[in-house]
């Protein structure tokens, strides 16, 4: 059938065509899910920034809307073939700069419905990411034991990092030791020449003032 591109019955007229000529991808209907893989898809498959596509799911819509700022209208519940129309609406834009339903934007439309057709609507893989996922938890003795490894698994790794840890400051030591043993040396070699005068040695204890000294002091 011929399109008419021209009259006021455009529009219905070429959502009537596109239905006709790609049912098999409008027939194709989609949950939430299941949608949101074939567009990542096409936002990859197109080059799109994904930053620059915006996708908002409202059931208060017909079918998608698309806008010339990046958002996307789609129900929650859609098909291959709506998807594909839309995206075709904002490429067909940001490539001509007109959004209308025209020859380069069924073009355009046309090549990702064949896209999607051909990678056989990815029905493979939509099938193992959307499968539901069984949850077996635990008995009580088997979370004993994978307590038990976790507490072993950490004993190991503070065993390990005190053996490291020991082993650098022991290092330290017997660096600091030997740079303190030097210097001592070198200070007794000087005194023999008489060249410095003597350090007396650090005394820990602290001496109590008394009475006498503080007078003394005042004095």
């Amino acid at each position: 059938m011929k399109t008419d591109w021209k009259g006021s019955g455009y529009s219905l007229k070429f959502y009537h065509d596109e239905r006709q000529e790609f049912k098999e991808q409008f027939e194709k209907k989609l949950n939430y899910q299941q949608s949101e893989i074939i567009i990542a898809k096409i936002i990859r498959h197109c080059k799109l920034d994904k930053w620059s596509v915006r996708i908002k799911r409202t059931d208060r819509i017909g079918a998608g809307k698309c806008f010339t700022n990046g958002l996307i209208k789609l129900r929650y519940d859609t098909s291959i073939g709506i998807i594909c129309h839309e995206f075709a609406h904002l490429i067909s834009y940001r490539k001509y700069y007109v959004m209308a339903h025209d020859k380069k934007m069924r073009r355009m439309m046309k090549s990702l419905m064949n896209y999607c057709k051909k990678k056989n609507y990815w029905e493979g893989e939509i099938k193992i990411r959307t499968a539901p996922r069984m949850i077996t938890l635990p008995t009580e003795s088997e979370s004993r034991l994978i307590k038990i490894k976790k507490k072993q698994e950490a004993l190991l790794r503070y065993e390990k990092k005190l053996k490291y840890y020991t082993k650098l400051y022991n290092t330290k030591i017997k660096k600091a030791k030997r740079s303190i043993a030097m210097l001592e040396r070198s200070n007794r070699q000087a005194l023999d020449k008489g060249s410095v005068p003597s350090i007396e040695p650090a005394n820990d204890a602290m001496t109590t003032p008394t009475p006498d000294n503080l007078i003394g002091t005042l004095i």
